[in-house]
């Protein structure tokens, strides 16, 4: 870099916040355990701290070892140690048009910043590579999505595209496909990729797509003018993804089993053995895996569900917010029952899924990270 930006300057002094440094961070001089920020706890479950970000958080927290990284709106990522509830460093990213979350390994947390990808060391908040630039033609990324899986970065621009996590050096783009902004999945087979139209099986190796089905045509999971997606959930024998509505195909032959349409944004869906679990405005629908036919639903008044449900033993998870009041909600549902296991309310609005650690689950909102303790 030009100029010795924030997360420069704390490579350079340590992790510590000093006075100078404050005064850009600003509210991360708020990095307190308090529960000023809970509004109400309902059931088994208590709010151990809350932690100040310097940005409103936007994706899933990452975890690694005692560090808790948090990607902001603004390309900002804060660092918190889960101990000392005290903030290591902070990566001061660029803004862009559209936020994109982070993701990471043992070694790095990836960001997009404009139009590049940059691995940061988590131990100190370092940029240890930076990547070639993915989008010549553009003042910034439109379509931009990270996952990590072994030594395989994907960067889901304009195209899918990856990375060798270790250095940044690229290894295959596929112009052949129009990227969603979703990151996919990881299976043994392959790489489970939102498109434009659908899903797409990718080979890791050079980004083509498998050639798996029963008739040896490529392994697409399509459907015609989808507006938007979320990220598909994979079973041993399904594929799932919403788009608007919600399709579930049979694995590996292309083939769609059912479409239900369901009300509401495109939040992301996850699917157990026997359900699927969609969010549809201030519900959470249960659909039977097998045929889409109703099963259960979970109510959350009226909140809207903002998060993708996230499945834990024998708990959903979905965070929840009111725009008006200014107010976020977690809610924990029983998969087998309707019951409401746990809920929390707190002063803002829930931006991520939850992230489970070590018996701690972690979320963010516009302003503070939160973690949580189920009593058993």
């Amino acid at each position: 870099m030009t100029s010795l930006n924030r997360r420069q300057y704390l490579a350079v002094a340590g992790t510590g916040v000093s006075g100078g440094l404050a005064g850009c961070v600003g509210s991360l001089e708020e990095a307190i355990s308090d529960d000023s920020h809970v509004l109400e706890t309902d059931g088994p479950v208590s709010v151990d701290w809350s932690h100040a970000l310097a940005d409103d958080a936007v994706g899933r927290p990452t975890v690694s070892g005692t560090t808790i990284a948090v990607g902001g709106r603004d390309g900002e990522v804060t660092a918190v140690d889960v101990e000392s509830h005290e903030t290591e460093w902070v990566y001061d990213g660029t803004p862009t048009r559209d936020p994109f979350p982070v993701a990471s390994n043992d070694e790095y947390v990836f960001v997009w910043d404009v139009d590049h990808v940059e691995a940061i060391q988590w131990e100190n908040g370092s940029v240890h590579w930076q990547s070639e630039r993915v989008s010549a033609s553009m003042e910034s990324v439109r379509y931009g999505s990270l996952a990590v899986d072994g030594t395989l970065l994907y960067a889901g621009v304009e195209h899918p595209t990856a990375f060798d996590a270790d250095t940044g050096d690229l290894r295959w783009e596929n112009r052949n496909l129009d990227g969603r902004s979703e990151p996919p999945v990881f299976e043994d087979d392959g790489m489970y990729v939102p498109t434009q139209d659908g899903v797409a099986v990718l080979d890791r190796t050079d980004g083509s797509i498998v050639e798996g089905s029963p008739d040896g045509s490529p392994l697409r999971y399509q459907q015609d003018e989808l507006y938007s997606m979320a990220r598909p959930s994979v079973t041993d024998d399904e594929v799932a993804f919403q788009a608007g509505d919600v399709y579930v195909y049979e694995r590996g032959t292309n083939d769609l089993r059912w479409r239900v349409e369901v009300e509401g944004q495109n939040h992301g869906l996850v699917c157990t053995d026997e359900t699927v679990f969609v969010p549809s405005r201030t519900e959470l629908l249960g659909l039977d895996l097998q045929d889409g036919s109703y099963r259960t639903s979970y109510d959350v008044g009226t909140f809207d569900i903002v998060t993708t449900p996230i499945v834990e033993g024998d708990s959903v998870y979905v965070g929840c917010r009111n725009d008006t009041a200014e107010e976020g909600k977690l809610y924990a549902f029983d998969t087998t029952s309707r019951d409401t296991n746990w809920r929390v309310s707190v002063d803002e609005q829930l931006r991520t899924e939850p992230v489970f650690h070590e018996g701690t689950i972690y979320i963010a909102g516009t302003d503070h990270l939160f973690a949580l303790t189920e009593e058993t």
